[in-house]
């Protein structure tokens, strides 16, 4: 699984603005539970939040595959 994270969903600056947060002491700290949040939001929808590529492989042909994601895109 790749995850092109390179547009963020929010950013740091976002979070802190609507956090009302001014500083820059938890940045970093920000940023952690920004990933956290996102990941759990995945788990929770069964989607992916980034554009992903996810490879996989079958040992036989099968006429109908079943995805373990949300729509697909190609």
């Amino acid at each position: 699984l790749s995850q092109d994270t390179s547009k963020p969903i929010v950013s740091i600056e976002s979070l802190k603005k609507q956090s009302e947060i001014e500083h820059s002491e938890d940045d970093t700290y920000l940023g952690v539970l920004l990933d956290s949040a996102i990941d759990s939001a995945e788990v929770a929808t069964n989607r992916k939040l980034y554009p992903s590529v996810i490879a996989g492989s079958w040992s036989k042909f099968e006429s109908v595959v079943y995805l373990p994601y949300g729509e697909v895109s190609a």
